[in-house]
């Protein structure tokens, strides 16, 4: 069995995976005050409805980033204290290539965004391909708000983790090149960063435990938001960082 974990945005999620891919059991939670202090029993609530032990667990995929700073190193610690007793492997994963996951072989290119706090998303496109599955065709970038008109030449579906705020910016700004997915696919779940691993597992491609770190994509910011972006985040939750 694999343990999938996401806390990278606005809910956390956990997910148990067989190695063909199935999902037996996955929880997501809504954020709220201290969000992460029910990640531990949420876990032991995903093993008891699973019938399921840590003893049963054989690896952890996470999301790695980017996301809320807060969360990539909860996420982690919590990944890498399990890997770490149980003497399981763990894989780290793009939480924009798992976003982007969750929309199988649509027509379109696909652009997964992520709110990085300062006018600026954290982005990338892929293409559904065949066979070959989803293959990133522009790299892990982070852009201003103001440049996804030059980033977006064409009709594209978005993703992301927060819907009508997100929705709204993306169509004001791209028209009608913006496509988006259902509002139910705007929440990252721990199956689809299971999913985006999987390859990786039966691949014995693991990450090394002391050097799996958290892909911030950018420093820190410890003041307060200096750029509140209202007609983006409005009735949005504020990260924590």
């Amino acid at each position: 069995m694999i343990l999938a974990l996401n806390t990278t945005l606005n809910q956390f999620s956990l997910a148990l995976l067989t190695a063909t891919g199935e999902v037996p059991a996955e929880l997501t939670i809504a954020p709220g005050p201290g969000r992460y202090t029910g990640l531990i029993p949420a876990l032991q609530s995903l093993l008891d409805l699973s019938g399921k032990s840590l003893n049963d667990l054989r690896a952890i995929i996470l999301s790695r980033g980017p996301g809320s700073f807060t969360g990539l190193r909860v996420g982690l610690a919590l990944a890498k204290g399990l890997a770490y007793s149980l003497r399981i492997n763990i894989i780290g994963v793009s939480s924009l290539v798992a976003l982007a996951n969750q929309i199988s072989y649509p027509p379109y290119q696909v652009c997964p965004v992520i709110y990085s706090r300062r006018e600026e998303v954290f982005t990338s496109l892929f293409q559904w391909d065949g066979d070959k599955g989803l293959t990133e065709i522009a790299s892990h970038t982070c852009l201003r708000l103001d440049a996804l008109e030059t980033f977006i030449d064409r009709p594209t579906l978005f993703i992301g983790h927060d819907y009508q705020p997100q929705t709204a910016i993306l169509r004001q700004t791209l028209k009608d090149k913006a496509i988006f997915a259902p509002p139910q696919d705007w929440v990252l779940k721990a199956s689809a960063v299971g999913a985006s691993g999987l390859t990786r597992f039966h691949q014995r491609d693991f990450d090394d435990l002391k050097d799996l770190a958290p892909s911030y994509m950018r420093p820190a910011d410890v003041r307060p938001n200096p750029y509140p972006l209202q007609s983006f985040l409005k009735g949005a939750s504020t990260y924590e960082r």
